[in-house]
C-alpha cells in the first residue's frame, strides 16, 4: 500500500506542476505534496520505478501490460489515483470529463503519435476499465476497479465476478493429493508445462476421470499457477460474454495459464469464438478439458498439444476407493477391493459415492448393497446410443491365427501405414478419387476372435474404434436414418476412426421382396448404408456368424474377406497355454490332452479357463486338471450338449469317480 500512495503523490505533484493555477482552488489541498520541482518529481519516480520490491515488480508488469509507454504510465497512474483517492476522481470527471488518453497526452513531455494513443488505448483496455460511449476513442474514459488495489495488496486472489461462478486460482504450492495418479499423464502435462511456449492444450477423457486434478498435480510439480474456470457455470450466466474479459485479465495480470473445464462437443464452439481465440491472441497458455468427443485440432490454426486421459480400469478404482475412504476415515467400514472391482465408477463419481456414504451411513461395516444403491446414485442413467467408442488393449500376440489370417489383418492396416506413399508419392489419388476405404468382413463361429482382431487392428492403427449399432438406427430413427447416419459417418471421417459392424447379417442380410412400402424403405436404406460405407474414407470392418447371410451385391463392395475358423488341435495348445497367465497357480495341466480331446473355439477356452480360476480361487487353491473339466462341461452345458465320462477320454474314469461322490 506504501508504494501506490507513493505513486499517487507523484502523479498528483506532476499534475500539480503541468496544470497550475488551472486547477480548482476547492481541490488545491488534494495536490498538495512535498515534491514541487520537476527534476526531484522525476527523480523520485524513477527511485519508485527501479525499486527492488514486490508491489514495483507488479506496477511494471501493469505498465508493460497497458503498453509500456510514456502515455501508458500517465493513464495507469491516474487511474491509481482515482481508485485510492475519491476525490481525485470526482475532480477528473469535473475538469476533464474523466481520464482520457486525450487529457493523458497534455500530461506528457513527449509528443504521442495517435498509433501509439491506439495501441495503449487497445492494451490498457484489457487491464483498466473503460467506458466506450462516445465516438472518438481518444475521448474514452478510464478508471480503475478493485480489482487492481487487490492485485497490489494480495496475489492470491482474482476477481470476485470469477469467484462467483466457480472459477479459482490454483496457485501450485498445496499438493492436491496423492489418492491416485496417473503418472504418465502427470508428466506429460509437466512437460508442457516446462515448454516457454504454448498455445493450446486440449485434456481429453470421460466425465470425471480427473483431467482437472491431474493438471494441478503438473502445475504442483512445476511450480506453476493456474486459473480454473468452469465453463457450465459461466454458460449459465445471463452475462456470460462478460467473463472471457475477466479471465484474459487475470491470465495477463497473474501471468499463467487458464484452464477451462466441463467442455462437451456442444459447448465447444462457443468456447472457441468467446474465449479461446481472445485468449490466445493475448498469449496466453490455454487448457481444455473436455469429453472425448470435442474436436479442438481441426477448429482453430494455432498448434494444439493433445492429451488423452485414459479410463480407470478395475486397479484405478479399487485404489482411488481405498484413497477417498482413507481421506474420510472409513477405510475399514468399507470392502474397496468389492467396491473397485464390481462398479465401473469415474474417479469423481468414486468421490461423490464414498461422501455419500459419510453423509448417509451409521454403520461400522458398509455392505455390498449399500454401497451399491449409492453408488446407483451418483451415476447418470445411461442413453441408449447407436455408437459407442470401444477401448482397445489387444495386441498381435493376443491373436491365435492361422500366417494367412495374419498376413491379411497386416495388409489392411497396410492402407493407412501406406496411404501417403500410395497415393502421394505414387500419384494414385487421381486414379482413385472414389473408393479409397478399405472394407472387411470377418465370418466364422462365435469365440473366434473376430471382435479381437477388430481391436487389434485399431490397436495397431493407433486409432479410435466405434462399434455401430446398425439395427437401432434402422428401428429406432425412421425417416432419418440417412441424416443420423451422414452425421456418425462425417465425425468418424474427421478422427480417421475404425467403424465396427458387429453383427452385419441383421442388415445386410439377402434383401426380402417389396410387399409393402416399410419393404421398400427398408431395402433404400440398406442401400443407402452400402453407398456411405463405400465412400468413407477409412477403414470399415463387418462382422458376422454367417457368411452365407450376407448379400452378395454387398459382397462385390468388400476389399477383404477373412474366415475364423475353429482352431485346430495345434492352435488349441497354444490357446490353452497363454490363457493362463503366468500369476495364476496351476496343478499340473494337460495341454496336450485338452487341445486333442476337445474341438472348441478360442473364446470358449477363454470362459473356461476364467470359470476354473474362480472354482480354484474358492478353495484357495491352484487351478486343477479337474477344475477346468468341470468348466468344460459347464461351457458346454450352455448350448445344451450334455458330456458322459466317455467324452473326457483319459480322464472320464477321474470325472465319474468326482461325479459319484
Amino acid at each position: 500500500m506504501r508504494y501506490i500512495q507513493y505513486l499517487t503523490e507523484v502523479i498528483l505533484a506532476w499534475i500539480q506542476m503541468k496544470e497550475g493555477k488551472n486547477l480548482p482552488e476547492k481541490y488545491h489541498h488534494l495536490f498538495e505534496t512535498e515534491l514541487s520541482e520537476e527534476g526531484e518529481i522525476r527523480e523520485v519516480y524513477q527511485n519508485l520505478l527501479a525499486e527492488e520490491s514486490e508491489e514495483a515488480e507488479k506496477y511494471r508488469r501493469l505498465i508493460e501490460l497497458c503498453g509500456n509507454t510514456e502515455i501508458s504510465r500517465k493513464l495507469l497512474d491516474c487511474c491509481i489515483a482515482g481508485l485510492l483517492y475519491p476525490e481525485f476522481h470526482q475532480f477528473a470527471k469535473e475538469q476533464w470529463n474523466g481520464i482520457t488518453l486525450d487529457v493523458m497526452e497534455s500530461l506528457c513531455d513527449e509528443e504521442v503519435t495517435y498509433k501509439e494513443m491506439k495501441q495503449v488505448w487497445e492494451c490498457a483496455g484489457r487491464i483498466l476499465q473503460c467506458e466506450k460511449n462516445h465516438g472518438l476513442f481518444l475521448r474514452h474514459v478510464f478508471w480503475a476497479d478493485t480489482r487492481i488495489l487487490d492485485y497490489f495488496l494480495d496475489p492470491d486472489v482474482i476477481d470476485e465476478k470469477l469467484t462467483r461462478v466457480g472459477t479459482e486460482l490454483y496457485t501450485g504450492e498445496e499438493d492436491p493429493g496423492e489418492i491416485y495418479v496417473n503418472e504418465a499423464v502427470e508428466q506429460e502435462l509437466s512437460d508442457i508445462l516446462r515448454k516457454e511456449k504454448g498455445d493450446c492444450v486440449q485434456i481429453a477423457g470421460n466425465t470425471g476421470c480427473g483431467k482437472k486434478f491431474l493438471l494441478k498435480k503438473a502445475c504442483h510439480a512445476t511450480g506453476q499457477k493456474m486459473i480454473l474456470a468452469d465453463i457450465r457455470q459461466i454458460q449459465q450466466c445471463k452475462d456470460g460474454l462478460l467473463y472471457p474479459q475477466l479471465l484474459i485479465r487475470e491470465g495477463m495480470l497473474l501471468d499463467c495459464g487458464i484452464c477451462l473445464y466441463h467442455i462437451s462437443q456442444e459447448a465447444l464452439e462457443q468456447v472457441l469464438t468467446h474465449f479461446l481465440r481472445s485468449m490466445l491472441a493475448q498469449n496466453i497458455r490455454v487448457f481444455l478439458c473436455t469429453d472425448m468427443e470435442a474436436e479442438v485440432i481441426p477448429r482453430i490454426h494455432s498448434h494444439v498439444e493433445y492429451v488423452l486421459v485414459p479410463a480407470y480400469g478395475r486397479p484405478e478404482r479399487i485404489a482411488l476407493w481405498k484413497g477417498f475412504t482413507e481421506e474420510h476415515g472409513i477405510r475399514k467400514q468399507v470392502d474397496c477391493i468389492t467396491a473397485g472391482s464390481k462398479f465401473k465408477l469415474s474417479a469423481e463419481e468414486i468421490r461423490k459415492a464414498v461422501e455419500r456414504i459419510v453423509v448417509t451411513s451409521a454403520a461400522l461395516t458398509i455392505g455390498e448393497s449399500e454401497i451399491g444403491r449409492i453408488c446407483e446414485e451418483v451415476l447418470l442413467k445411461p442413453s441408449c446410443g447407436s455408437i459407442k467408442r470401444i477401448p482397445v488393449q489387444y495386441t498381435f500376440d493376443d491373436l491365435k491365427l492361422w500366417p494367412e489370417q495374419k498376413r491379411i489383418l497386416n495388409n489392411i492396416c497396410a492402407h493407412v501405414w501406406h496411404r501417403h506413399k500410395v497415393y502421394d508419392e505414387w500419384n494414385l489419388e487421381s486414379r482413385y478419387s472414389y473408393g479409397k476405404n478399405v472394407s472387411a468382413l470377418f465370418y466364422g463361429p462365435p469365440g473366434t476372435g473376430k471382435t479381437m482382431a477388430v481391436h487389434v487392428i485399431a490397436n495397431m492403427l493407433n486409432l479410435p474404434l466405434y462399434r455401430i449399432d446398425l439395427s437401432q438406427i434402422v428401428d429406432k430413427y425412421i425417416g432419418e436414418t440417412e441424416k443420423r447416419l451422414e452425421e456418425i459417418f462425417n465425425a468418424a471421417e474427421k478422427n480417421n476412426t475404425v467403424l465396427f459392424f458387429d453383427e452385419a447379417d441383421a442388415i445386410f442380410g439377402k434383401r426380402s421382396d417389396v410387399h409393402e412400402a416399410k419393404d421398400k424403405y427398408a431395402n433404400t436404406e440398406v442401400s443407402y448404408i452400402l453407398q456411405r460405407i463405400e465412400q468413407y474414407d477409412g477403414i470399415v470392418i463387418l462382422a458376422t456368424n454367417y457368411r452365407k447371410n450376407i448379400d452378395e451385391a454387398f459382397m462385390r463392395r468388400i476389399r477383404y474377406v477373412v474366415e475364423f475358423s475353429l482352431p485346430d488341435a495345434r492352435l488349441r495348445k497354444e490357446l490353452w497355454k497363454s490363457s493362463f497367465s503366468d500369476e495364476i497357480p496351476t496343478e499340473y495341466l494337460d495341454y496336450d490332452y485338452l487341445a486333442e480331446q476337445f474341438e472348441i473355439s478360442g473364446g470358449s477356452i477363454k470362459n473356461i479357463v476364467l470359470n476354473a480360476a474362480f472354482l480354484a480361487a474358492a478353495r484357495n487353491e491352484p487351478v486343477s486338471m479337474l477344475d477346468v473339466l468341470y468348466s468344460i462341461k459347464n461351457e458346454n452345458a450352455k448350448t445344451g450338449k450334455v458330456m458322459l465320462s466317455k467324452d473326457f477320454g483319459l480322464y472320464g474314469d477321474m470325472m465319474e469317480e468326482e461325479a459319484g461322490k
